[in-house]
Parts: C-alpha cells; structure tokens; sequence
C-alpha cells in the first residue's frame, strides 16, 4: 500500500512524516474531513509501530481535539505514551497563503521523508506542495474530491487518490460495518446501472424499441 510505502521511507530515512487535511472543514466538506480522521488513525499507529515521527498541521481549530486525541490514542495502542510529542500538532491561522508558507517552511526545515494529503485544496495550491515535496526528496500521496485538482495532482505527487476514492479509503481503514456497506451498496448501484446500459445498448442494436420499456410504465 502506498501509505505504508510512504511511511516505510521516512523511517529508512530517519526523516518524519508531515500530515495535513488542508482547508478541508467538518462545516463545508465533513465526508472528507472524517475520512482524512481515519486515515490519520492509521498512519499514526502504523508509523508509531515502526518508529516514525509525525507531524500534523491543521488551519482549522475545530479540529484540534480530534487530531489530539487521535494522535494520543495510537501511542496509547503501541505502548509508547512517553514518545508523544505535542509540538508536532501545529496550528496555522489564516488563509491559503499562510497554510502555503507554514507547510513549505515545515517541510524544508524539519526535513520531512513523506507528505500525505487527503484534504481540501483550492486548485492553485495544489501543485506547489507536490513539487516542494519532490524537491526535498520527500514522497507524497494526495487525495482530492475536487475536480479542478486533478491534473495537478496527477502530475506533481506520488500516489493520488482522487474523488471519492479518497473517502472509499477511509471507510476501509476505519473497518466500521456502515461506513463500508455503504460503499459496497455505491458499487453495486453502478454496477446495475452499467448492465442496463449495457442490455439496453445490445437491445437497440437488435431493433428492439427500448425507449417503450422505459415510458410504458
């Protein structure tokens, strides 16, 4: 998995590993952010368990508490509670600007072997991150529901994980019944409705008249 991939670098290289969510909210884009939560959960007990540093950066305060104890709780789970460092929750104010600078200069100084971020872009940003991650020789993972992102982080970052592939993971890795039937319930949505277009295609190629079987009812 390139999560494991990402955080197996930072620890061959000794260098830590910076995670942030961006300007994702649970006020404006909440499926997104919760999903980021858990990926979060998983990085941290994966990355404590093999001997990481992790550093988060959030601009939202709201979301100070969670990333706290989320942080906490996987040092908890591996036995090393002394290990935690509370420096390494950072909190930047402002807008897109002050999270550009505050990621750049905490991946330049602090010399980080990893970005991961599943969060909220604004389009611009987006690159500027991936290509300051390669700079550094740090490896990168993106997630992005917007669609505006994606060419940008299809060519400036590592591993993507784009639309709502970002929250299928979370669901995944939080291995909750409802939030995974939920995907699987999605899929097979899809999956019916590629086969009626597909028996509908074949139909009407054969002369049926398709139309009438939609409007009769």
């Amino acid at each position: 998995m390139a999560v494991s991939e990402v955080i197996g670098r930072c620890v061959e290289t000794g260098r830590p590993l910076l995670f942030t969510q961006g300007s994702a909210s649970l006020r404006t884009s909440a499926s997104l952010t919760v999903s980021g939560f858990t990926i979060l959960g998983d990085v941290m007990i994966e990355s404590v368990r093999k001997g990481s540093e992790v550093i988060v950066i959030s601009n939202n305060s709201e979301q100070l508490p969670i990333l706290r104890s989320i942080m906490e709780e996987a040092y908890l789970m591996e036995g090393k509670p002394d290990e935690m460092k509370p420096e390494n929750l950072i909190f930047i104010g402002g807008g897109t600007y002050a999270q550009i600078a505050a990621l750049c200069h905490t991946m330049e100084t602090r010399n980080v072997g990893g970005l991961i971020f599943p969060g909220g872009l604004s389009g611009a940003d987006s690159p500027i991150y991936g290509d300051y991650a390669s700079k550094i020789g740090a490896m990168s993972i993106i997630g992005s529901t917007n669609i505006y992102t994606w060419p940008f982080c299809v060519s400036c970052y590592d591993y993507c994980l784009l639309g709502e592939d970002v929250l299928a993971a979370g669901c995944i890795l939080s291995k909750e019944p409802m939030m995974t039937s939920s995907i699987w319930s999605g899929d097979l949505y899809r999956f019916f409705l590629v086969a009626l277009i597909i028996i509908s295609f074949v139909a009407s190629w054969l002369g049926m008249d398709v139309i009438s079987w939609f409007t009769s009812a």
